[in-house]
């Protein structure tokens, strides 16, 4: 385990231990430990592994704050040669900033990327994300991502995404999404220049299997356009893919 990951651990448990004393203004700690099996990995367009790979997490979170272990898992080879081992660690703390309404979400936070078992190097984002409420039936959420570590550049995610509560237990889940990049950024991952790269479209379903247990899928199709096409194949392993999988959380 990295210096940085233990560090980040007795942060999270020191403030934890801190909002446990003050008992009066305590709210629930949560929790969720989950675990996907998927047909590929796919980020922001670029087909990292092709093939199956398993993406486990943890999340802690209370009084807005929370803090998400994530790692991805390769069963295949991916673009890198890994397999059979971890090819990235990512570590994320987020905060919801309170807001007088809940029409519009606010979330802040800082990403670090760790590549194990790669030569690729490390990297950090910070990011604010703004979600809009208001619409029950459609909910567009716009992400910024500012990389000040290897790309040093900007990535924004543009979603629009449907939700429909079938029941108390089960829930289905329709989107779509378009990234853009930088010049800075889109030179780092695709060798060109700024645009939109990627496009997505999503739908996914969750179940409760019982009290604090849920199973969810999902699929995408994801593809590239403009000036990041060309390279989709050359970077990555495909320039575009229908790709899924199922998820397993439990809340503790």
């Amino acid at each position: 385990m990295s210096k940085l990951m233990i560090v980040c651990l007795a942060v999270v448990m020191a403030v934890g231990s801190v909002f446990a004393a003050d008992t009066a203004e305590r709210e629930r700690v949560q929790v969720v430990a989950e675990a996907a099996l998927m047909s590929a990995y796919v980020f922001r367009g670029g087909v990292v592994n092709d093939g199956g790979v398993v993406q486990p997490q943890l999340t802690l979170a209370q009084y807005g704050f929370s803090f998400n272990i994530w790692g991805n898992y390769d069963i295949d080879h991916n673009v890198a040669g890994v397999h059979n081992d971890f090819s990235e660690i990512d570590l994320t703390l987020a905060y919801a900033i309170p807001l007088p309404t809940d029409a519009v979400g606010v979330d802040v936070g800082f990403i670090k990327y760790l590549f194990p078992n790669s030569a690729a190097d490390d990297t950090q984002e910070a990011f604010v994300a703004f979600t809009v409420n208001a619409v029950p039936i459609l909910i567009p959420k716009m992400s910024m991502f500012a990389d000040f570590g290897e790309a040093d550049g900007f990535y924004t995610l543009f979603e629009l995404t449907a939700p429909f509560e079938i029941s108390d237990v089960f829930s289905l889940e329709a989107g779509a999404s378009a990234g853009y990049g930088s010049t800075g950024y889109n030179k780092f991952y695709w060798n060109d220049g700024r645009g939109f790269n990627d496009y997505n479209v999503y739908a996914g379903a969750r179940y409760e299997l019982m009290e604090r247990l849920a199973l969810s899928a999902s699929l995408t199709y994801t593809w590239l356009d403009g000036v990041v096409r060309s390279a989709g194949t050359a970077n990555y392993q495909a320039d575009n893919l229908l790709w899924g999988g199922i998820n397993l959380a439990y809340e503790f």
